[in-house]
């Protein structure tokens, strides 16, 4: 069973559009079925956004200094774990 993760607001690619984002999930429910897990990612400053969207919309979020290195605009995250926690 496949396990499909979105990775939104990388320059170029996947934007950050919530319409986008319900045609993606809606086609995992689609093609693998409705409990089929995914998970969602953004990148930079869209990171709260995907992560309120996926959690939301029943799937996983991913977080972490891989994606973003900010709490906010004037402060860096010092771990992981700070950005789990906000």
């Amino acid at each position: 069973r496949p396990y499909v993760q979105f990775v939104m607001g990388v320059k170029n690619a996947m934007p950050v559009d919530r319409e986008v984002f319900d045609f993606y999930i809606h086609t995992v429910k689609r093609l693998f079925g409705a409990d089929a897990p995914w998970c969602a990612a953004g990148i930079g400053s869209h990171q709260l956004t995907i992560n309120d969207w996926a959690i939301s919309s029943g799937g996983h979020a991913r977080t972490g200094l891989e994606d973003n290195v900010r709490l906010d605009r004037d402060r860096l995250a010092p771990s992981n774990a700070a950005l789990v926690e906000r």
